[in-house]
């Protein structure tokens, strides 16, 4: 009996078994037959690769760098000839050689070209060359050591953080004043010509239509800093210019700086200067205004011998604090010979002791010298021809408003 004890106990564990193996198999999913697991494609890019050099684009679309690139002499590196073009540089540095034409430029007029992202440099011409396009936007593009221009731009162009430096001619060219024009803290420094430079295919633009300038810098630059028609300039600065920091026409500026030029500001047709400063320019020279305005900015010159302000027929100079402290003989404003219907009015002038505070030159007339602070005193060589208050040399001035002298 034992035995068969024995034999039932394993009928009971093999029955158990069964149990347990049809209960697992109903629980665990089927053991997988040969299967090939299969992933999604991965996507291609759809841009189209720059490997080389030269390289024209003639349809839509995006470009990217695949590395650095070298040109062949006789040729420019990438034409474009297609509207609707983005290249991304992607960091990498373009570099011309001997008898290269254009870094980047165009054979037609496209629209809506796009560059980013990197070095331009060492190409026979111009670094980028698109006078004949239109809307054109460049961000973070440095173009450097250019036999001719770092950018040469047409109309409606966009830049932002842009340099041009050590190029044979202008750092940033602009043709057409008609159009806008949007630069925002770009910088031009030691080019053989003008920092930022644009020229008018047409008549003078109204103030400030052309486009505007924030927070750009332009320095030692064998020429102007500035030269622009039509324009806003906001925060901008110029430095250690060979010739003028700023020259505008029928533009506006404002909080703008020139320091260590040869001269610092020129404006003229109805450019308005305010809240803007100049110091140590070499030749003394702070402004020189024609038809324009200046309007609470603080002008200190310690060098040259120029007059600090000359101002030309239609000029203004309000609410500025004015310093000379140069070596010279010349007034610290001077009003120009022949000038008209100018206005000295509401500002502290400070001279160097050796000449007037204010000049009026014999041949001005309808000029108005009030309501100014003054050291040392006010010559107006022009008589009754001009308001101006009794303070200087001449005997035949008239008083409608006492100017201050300290």
């Amino acid at each position: 009996m034992p035995g068969n004890k024995h034999r039932l106990y394993l009928l009971a564990a093999s029955a158990l078994l069964v149990i347990v193996a049809s209960t697992l198999d109903q629980m665990l999913p089927l053991k997988a037959s040969a299967q090939t697991l299969t992933f999604p494609p991965k996507p291609t890019d759809p841009r189209a690769p720059i490997g080389s050099l030269p390289y024209t684009i003639t349809s839509p679309g995006s470009y990217y760098f695949l590395g650095n690139l070298d040109g062949t002499s006789g040729a420019s590196g990438i034409t474009v000839d297609a509207d609707d073009v983005t290249i991304d540089m992607n960091g990498f540095r373009m570099q011309g050689v001997v008898g290269s034409l254009d870094g980047i430029t165009t054979t037609t007029t496209p629209r809506n070209i796009t560059i980013v992202n990197g070095a331009i440099g060492g190409w026979g011409q111009s670094g980028v060359d698109l006078v004949a396009a239109h809307t054109i936007s460049l961000d973070r593009l440095k173009s450097t050591g250019n036999a001719v221009s770092g950018f040469r731009l047409g109309s409606e162009a966009t830049l932002t953080k842009c340099t041009a430096e050590q190029n044979g001619n202008i750092g940033f060219f602009f043709i057409d004043d008609a159009n806008s024009v949007l630069a925002s803290d770009c910088i031009a420094v030691s080019n053989t010509g003008d920092g930022f430079h644009s020229v008018s295919t047409g008549s003078v633009p109204e103030p400030a239509k052309a486009g505007s300038f924030t927070r750009c810098i332009a320095k030692g630059n064998t020429g102007d800093g500035y030269e622009l028609a039509g324009y806003e300039l906001d925060g901008c600065a110029a430095s250690e210019n060979t010739l003028f920091g700023f020259v505008l026409i029928a533009s506006e500026a404002q909080g703008c700086t020139a320091r260590s030029n040869q001269q610092g500001f020129h404006a003229s047709v109805g450019t308005q200067i305010r809240e803007s400063s100049t110091k140590n320019n070499l030749v003394g020279i702070a402004a020189r205004i024609d038809d324009s305005t200046l309007i609470d900015s603080s002008l200190y010159e310690t060098r040259g011998n120029g007059a600090t302000v000359i101002m030309g027929s239609g000029s203004t100079v309000r609410g500025c604090h004015v310093v000379q402290r140069n070596s010279g003989n010349s007034a610290t404003i001077a009003v120009a010979s022949g000038a008209t219907n100018c206005l000295v009015a509401g500002n502290e002038i400070r001279g160097n002791g050796l000449s007037h505070a204010v000049y009026l030159n014999p041949t001005v007339s309808a000029c108005t010298v009030i309501q100014n602070r003054i050291e040392f005193t006010i010559r107006n060589d022009a008589g009754l021809s001009n308001h101006v208050a009794p303070t200087e040399s001449a005997t035949t001035s008239v008083n409608p408003w006492a100017n201050l002298q300290f």
